[in-house]
């Protein structure tokens, strides 16, 4: 192999093979190193007993006739060749005095919260136009919409600092609807008194304007295609190699050397990985990042993991599908989410008072369908994870049934996964799933965005702005790759 490149990406997680698609697609010669030996990061999935399992992703955002993650495949030529399974519901939210599912489409989600409380019908209209102006404003612009920059100055210096609960508090008066506002959190993985306004709402009208989908086949599906293309366009993936040092000269990144001292060359690195871990550990020249940027990422800290677990049971169709028109069951056990959150977070507070518990679309085998289970937990919650998962495997299981009711008639096949799992197989820091934590704490939520502060080094993925999520990890990967191809812009390169 040719040890010269035009651009090196790090990781082949949904932002870096976004990024490195991208390049090749305008003909750079491009090499994604991948430390796993298999691509995606957690687009991957795995079998057990003949069944397939998604590890991580089970729905993507943004994948409808209006949907960002469309438009990017669109621009690639390999949207027609994934079928993306359509849900009508976003999720059904089960709290101790509430059951609601929650559809797509913003009339359908406005009209919805109205039947339920007719009261709040004013402060439902005030609250959806505000946020569709809130994802207009800072969405659109990725369709190529020209934004008003004093606008978003406003929209910023309003709510930039503001959290998810103090925004919906300022709109919604009952208490009730305030809860089913708040269950949202679980896509944060922070309660609403601590999780990002922006990164909340956009979160929400992504699912609602946008769809969401399933990937029939598998969410790896969508690794597959990325990869394929890529090689297509005659870039190389490399898998089993993992990074160990950018290469830098005159404080600028020209190369990566792997673990087993191979090193390659290019004009330009993208890091697909922990920012903060790029820059501590990767980066030979550390005189080359700046102060500032050093005190950034001091701050940051990763989000929370899960505790998972996949099954595969026989179900009995004659009863009602809990899941309804929905693929997801939000499940909170109680009321007060920042307890719930302390429980995530120490095992004296009490387990599994989160769920999500998703139902993944058709049958592998004759009456038999598989599904995923999470409930956030901190990877620092045990020092063990091999014994807390003997401990709480079976727990859960009884947990999922008794919530799934008479539906679930045998499980079949299942296994589990701790934080430890998560951290294992896609090197995520404490197994976190979402990145570094979505915080409206204004001195440490402030994500690095794709620039680094070091000459021809990128970031992208779910570590950078705008945070978790694979829709926000490709918008990441493609903003990345147009900063890596402005250098050779600027050079003047004919390629």
């Amino acid at each position: 192999m040719n040890d010269k490149f035009d651009i090196i990406i790090i990781g082949s997680g949904a932002g870096g093979l976004t990024a490195a698609s991208f390049a090749a697609q305008k003909g750079y010669k491009v090499l994604v190193l991948e430390q796993h030996a298999i691509p995606g990061g957690y687009l991957h999935g795995f079998k057990r007993k003949g069944f397939f399992f998604d590890s991580a992703v089970y729905s993507i955002a943004g994948c409808g006739k209006n949907g960002y993650v469309k438009y990017l495949l669109d621009k690639l030529g390999i949207y027609e060749k994934m079928e993306f399974l359509e849900y009508k519901s976003i999720y059904r939210i089960i709290l101790p005095d509430s059951d609601v599912v929650l559809p797509t489409g913003i009339e359908n989600f406005k009209n919805h919260l109205v039947n339920l409380f007719p009261h709040e019908k004013d402060n439902i209209d005030a609250i959806i136009t505000e946020m569709t102006m809130l994802y207009e404003m800072m969405e659109m612009e990725k369709f190529g919409h020209k934004t008003d920059p004093k606008a978003m100055m406003a929209i910023l210096q309003k709510w930039g600092k503001k959290s998810y609960g103090e925004f919906i508090d300022a709109y919604i008066s009952d208490e009730k609807l305030r809860r089913i506002f708040y269950s949202l959190w679980l896509f944060c993985n922070l309660p609403e008194k601590k999780a990002s306004c922006l990164f909340a709402v956009l979160m929400l009208m992504i699912h609602i304007v946008e769809g969401t989908h399933y990937i029939k086949g598998g969410c790896d599906m969508l690794a597959e295609n990325l990869v394929k293309y890529i090689e297509e366009h005659d870039g190389v993936v490399r898998y089993s190699s993992m990074a160990e040092c950018i290469i830098m000269e005159d404080g600028k990144a020209r190369g990566v050397r792997l673990s087993d001292g191979t090193e390659f060359y290019s004009d330009a690195v993208i890091a697909g990985c922990n920012a903060k871990s790029v820059l501590q550990k990767l980066v030979s020249d550390k005189d080359s990042i700046s102060g500032v940027v050093k005190r950034r990422i001091e701050k940051l800290e990763p989000a929370l993991s899960s505790f998972a677990m996949y099954f595969a049971a026989r179900v009995d169709n004659a009863v009602k599908n809990p899941f309804g028109e929905a693929n997801q069951i939000f499940y909170l056990e109680e009321n007060d989410n920042d307890a719930i959150y302390d429980a995530c977070l120490n095992e004296k507070n009490g387990v599994f008072k989160n769920l999500l518990i998703t139902e993944i679309p058709g049958e592998q085998k004759d009456g038999v369908k598989t599904f995923n289970v999470y409930s956030l937990m901190s990877y620092d919650r045990s020092q063990d994870w091999a014994m807390v998962k003997k401990k709480l495997s079976e727990k859960l299981s009884e947990k999922v049934k008794k919530i799934l009711g008479g539906y679930i008639k045998e499980i079949v096949v299942s296994e589990f996964g701790t934080p430890a799992t998560f951290y294992r197989y896609a090197l995520n820091e404490k197994g976190s799933m979402y990145g570094f934590e979505n915080t409206c704490d204004p001195y440490k939520g402030l994500k690095l965005d794709n620039k680094t502060g070091i000459a021809n080094l990128f970031f992208a993925g779910h570590w950078t702005q705008p945070g978790g999520s694979v829709y926000n990890a490709m918008t990441s990967g493609y903003n990345a790759f147009e900063l890596a191809a402005g250098i050779f812009k600027r050079n003047e390169k004919v390629i």
